[in-house]
């Protein structure tokens, strides 16, 4: 867990409430640089959403420059998170 990331991200206002969510997830999955992978079905579970929402969330975050998604083959993406 890595909680320096978030602790830089906790105190920032993001709703819905499952986009928060899935941001603290990818905070505290990443590394000390912020970077990390994951999957879609990974983030979905963890926001209750579907894969399709979670899409949408990714790209809502990357928008707002929270976050910086690279595909990877398959459902799986590399990020790093830029707070």
């Amino acid at each position: 867990m890595n909680k320096p990331m978030m602790d830089r991200v906790w105190p920032l206002e993001v709703e819905p409430s499952s986009l928060r969510v899935g941001l603290l997830f990818l905070a505290a999955e990443a590394d000390e640089r912020g970077r990390g992978a994951t999957s879609m079905q990974a983030l979905a579970e963890i926001v209750h959403r579907p894969e399709a929402a979670v899409g949408r969330h990714l790209a809502v975050l990357e928008g707002a420059g929270l976050i910086v998604v690279t595909a990877r083959a398959g459902a799986s993406f590399d990020y790093e998170v830029t707070v």
